[in-house]
């Protein structure tokens, strides 16, 4: 099986290129939202540790 052989499966299941090319930017849509979310939980953490809570009397 040469490399042309073993990419045609996963050329098949896009049949057009824009669907292709849609799946990809949806997947770093995804990475870049996750990114975004672990900064903002550091963030979120940092600030925590700045104004540690009250403790409840």
């Amino acid at each position: 099986m040469n490399e042309s052989e073993s990419i045609r499966p996963f050329i098949q299941d896009f049949p057009n290129r824009e669907s292709l090319r849609q799946q990809i930017l949806r997947k770093q849509q995804q990475v870049v939202n996750r990114e975004t979310l672990q900064q903002c939980i550091q963030a979120q953490f940092a600030e925590l540790e700045l104004h540690p809570l009250q403790k409840r009397t």
